[in-house]
C-alpha cells in the first residue's frame, strides 16, 4: 500500500513536507508497529512498516533512521517541534499526525491493508 493511501486513510496530516509522487511510490507500507519504548522499536519494527507512537523527540527520528522505517505516525494528536520535523525531513523520515488513538490508528491501518490486499 502506498504511503499516501495510509496517510489519507487514517486520516493524518503531514508534519514533514509531503513527499513528491516518486518518493511516495518508492516505498510501500505493508504493516504497522505500535510501541513507545525505543529499544523495542529498534528490535521490532520492520523495513516497510509504519511506526505508531506518541513520542515526538529527536530520538524518534534517530530510531526511524536506524530501523529504516519510512513513516512515523504520531497518534493522539501529538505533533513535533519544527526543529525535529526538519531533522526528520533531512533524514528521509516522513512524519504525520492523527487524532486517532494508537489502537484506532492501528485498526484503521489493518483495515486499509486488508482492503488493498483484496483489490
Amino acid at each position: 500500500m502506498k504511503i499516501s493511501d495510509v496517510v489519507s486513510g487514517l486520516p493524518a496530516a503531514w508534519l514533514t513536507p509531503e513527499p513528491d509522487h516518486e518518493a511516495l511510490t518508492a516505498r510501500e507500507i505493508n504493516s504497522g508497529y505500535a510501541c513507545d519504548l525505543l529499544s523495542l522499536v529498534i528490535a521490532g519494527v520492520k523495513r516497510d512498516e509504519a511506526w505508531f507512537t506518541i513520542l515526538n523527540s529527536v530520538n524518534v527520528v534517530a530510531v526511524a533512521v536506524l530501523a529504516d522505517c519510512p513513516l512515523v505516525v504520531l497518534t493522539e494528536g501529538v505533533v513535533m517541534d519544527p526543529e525535529v520535523v526538519a531533522r526528520a525531513a533531512d533524514k528521509g523520515v516522513w512524519v504525520v499526525s492523527t487524532k486517532l488513538s494508537t489502537y484506532r490508528a492501528c485498526v484503521r491501518l489493518n483495515a486499509l491493508i486488508e482492503a488493498d490486499d483484496k483489490a
